[in-house]
C-alpha cells in the first residue's frame, strides 16, 4: 500500500492499493473503511472475499484483506516507536502506509513469518528481553516454525509446481532484498535480521550427508 501524493503523513486518510498485477483501488477512511476498485482487470482483485464490482466495499473496521498486513505484537510496538514522532495517530491507515508496500490480498504479510523474531521483547515475568520465534498463524495446528519436509508436502497438496525451486527463489530474494536495504537499516538491526533469515532459511535447507573418504587397507 502507498500514501496517495499529497495526503499528509500526519493523518492518513487515503491508500492506493496494488497487486503485482497492477493497481487494484483506493483505500478511503471516511465515517467508515471504503475501497473502491479502479481497474477494470479480475487480475487485481484483492481477494475472493472482495471481487471487483462498481459499489464500493464499506464497513466500519478494516477489511480483512488489509487487515491481515497489520502488524501485531513486538514489531506494532517496535514500528509504534520507530514512527511516533512522524505521525500525529498511528493508526491502521498510519500502519498499512508504514507496512503495506508488496503486501496485499492474497500475499502474505511476511512479517508473521520471518521478521518478527528481529524485534525482542520484554518478558513480564522475568523482565528479560527475548526473541518470539514462533509464527502469528498456526500451521498444521502448531505455532511452530514448519520444516523442509512439511513445507513441500503442503506445497505439493497446494499444487504448487516444483516447489524446491520456489524455495530457493525466496531465498536469493530474500538475500538480495537485504543487499539492496542494507544502507536503510542501522547496523545492529541488520545484523539481527540477517541471523534470523539466514536460520529460518537454513530450515528449510536439504539435509546434507557427508560421506568420510575411506582408508586404504593395508
Amino acid at each position: 500500500m502507498h500514501d496517495v501524493p499529497g495526503a499528509s503523513h500526519p493523518k492518513i486518510r487515503t491508500l492506493q492499493a496494488e497487486t503485482p498485477q497492477g493497481l487494484a483501488g483506493r483505500l478511503v477512511r471516511e465515517s467508515q473503511f471504503v475501497f473502491n476498485y479502479e481497474t477494470p482487470a479480475r487480475a487485481c482483485e484483492l481477494s475472493l472475499a472482495m471481487p471487483l464490482r462498481a459499489q464500493s466495499y464499506a464497513q466500519n473496521t478494516v477489511h480483512p484483506a488489509f487487515a491481515m498486513n497489520l502488524p501485531e505484537g513486538a514489531l506494532h510496538t517496535a514500528l509504534s516507536l520507530r514512527f511516533a514522532k512522524q505521525f500525529s495517530k498511528l493508526d491502521e491507515m498510519a500502519m498499512l502506509a508504514i507496512t503495506g508496500a508488496d503486501r496485499i490480498g492474497r500475499l502474505s504479510p511476511l512479517f508473521d513469518v520471518v521478521t518478527t523474531a528481529a524485534y525482542g521483547y520484554e518478558s513480564q515475568g522475568t523482565g528479560r528481553v527475548a526473541a518470539d520465534r514462533t509464527l502469528a498463524l498456526k500451521f498444521r495446528k502448531s505455532t511452530s516454525y514448519p520444516t523442509r519436509e512439511q513445507v513441500l508436502a503442503f506445497a505439493t497438496q497446494c499444487f504448487v509446481k516444483n516447489p524446491t525451486a520456489v524455495i530457493e527463489r525466496l531465498g536469493t530474494a530474500m538475500s538480495e532484498s537485504l543487499a539492496a536495504n542494507k544502507d536503510r537499516l542501522p547496523r545492529d538491526f541488520l545484523a539481527r535480521m540477517q541471523a534470523e533469515w539466514d536460520g529460518g532459511r537454513a530450515l528449510l535447507e536439504p539435509g546434507r550427508v557427508f560421506v568420510g573418504r575411506q582408508q586404504p587397507s593395508g
